[in-house]
């Protein structure tokens, strides 16, 4: 009996002594594909399906084209969308501060002539409800904000003005 796990790798695994094929890059099923804007050295934006990004080319499906653009001339690529975790972490740290400095300053005092159990809640209860309340907030003022995340950057190259040396002449006489 084979285990299942060694029966799929021999099914997907290539045969002995044959190199695998090499994967055919289509441009078939470009609406699965993420839209992006890529910016050129001279700052015009083009948009377009990306269909590959390697060391040295974008290749994107621009109308119904595939252009190749030489990254050496492309300054950014950037996709449509970023991440909701910011905002919901900047969100959570809010509201656990507050949680946490309301819970720590709140007193429980209950009314003239009113006999209540009144007992305060733990400042770190406050500031946990506080925390996943207001990271749920941060979290959905994320996703209304429509951001864009970097795919590539082109490096920066800074130039160095060389420092000319400055000599000072310092005479004593007596």
């Amino acid at each position: 009996m084979i285990p299942l796990s060694l029966a799929f790798m021999l099914a997907v695994a290539p045969p002995t002594g044959q190199a695998a094929a090499p994967p055919v890059q289509t441009v078939a099923e470009p609406s699965a594909r993420p839209t992006v804007f890529l910016r050129d050295d001279r700052g015009v934006e083009i948009r377009g399906k990306l269909l590959r990004l390697d060391m040295r080319e974008a290749v994107l499906l621009v109308g119904d084209q595939e252009r190749r653009f030489d990254l050496a001339k492309v300054r950014r690529i950037e996709k449509r969308g970023d991440s909701l975790k910011n905002g919901a972490l900047i969100g959570a740290a809010f509201g656990l501060l507050g949680g946490l400095l309301i819970g720590a300053l709140g007193t429980c005092e209950p009314p003239p002539g009113v006999v209540t159990n009144c007992e305060d809640a733990s400042p770190i209860a406050i500031g946990v409800v506080g925390g996943l309340l207001y990271g749920a907030v941060g979290a959905g003022i994320d996703a209304l904000i429509r951001g864009r995340t970097v795919l590539y950057q082109a490096p920066t190259i800074t130039h160095r003005t060389p420092i000319k040396p400055t000599f000072i002449t310092l005479r004593v006489g007596w």
